[in-house]
């Protein structure tokens, strides 16, 4: 069964900046994975290798222990998404979920989800450094 369609959505631009530090960060990481299992083929620095491989292992695994694979994946591709969105959604007994994600390939994808009437307050700021 697929959702429905949203009720109200209210696009959030997300900066250049943040999704260009995303693909240096995954890229410096899978570079050195990279490295470490050519230096492990190869027999060459294979202590700092096997660190590294279990380093970046534990971090992912500890994510996907936590939140589930599906969570994971979720949360990893959204640090790529140009524009967040947040809709709302009606869902069954007339109850209307306010939902915070993004778009990729025309399926929508939460973050996570509120039922309104569980919402006391709304309260929302530029961030850090609003001075400037």
């Amino acid at each position: 069964m697929t959702d429905p369609a949203p009720t109200s959505e209210l696009a959030i631009p997300n900066s250049r900046a943040s999704v260009i530090g995303a693909i240096v960060l995954a890229t410096f990481i899978l570079l050195f994975v990279v490295v470490a299992v050519h230096n492990l083929a190869d027999g060459t620095a294979p202590i700092p290798s096997i660190l590294w491989l279990l380093l970046v292992g534990t971090v992912i695994g500890g994510m996907c222990k936590e939140r589930g694979i599906r969570r994971f994946l979720i949360n990893l591709l959204g640090a790529y998404a140009l524009r967040q969105f947040i809709w709302t959604l009606p869902k069954g007994n007339g109850a209307t979920e306010i939902q915070f994600g993004y778009r990729l390939l025309g399926h929508r994808f939460a973050y996570f989800g509120v039922p309104v009437n569980r919402i006391d307050s709304v309260e929302w700021h530029t961030g850090q450094a609003s001075s400037r």
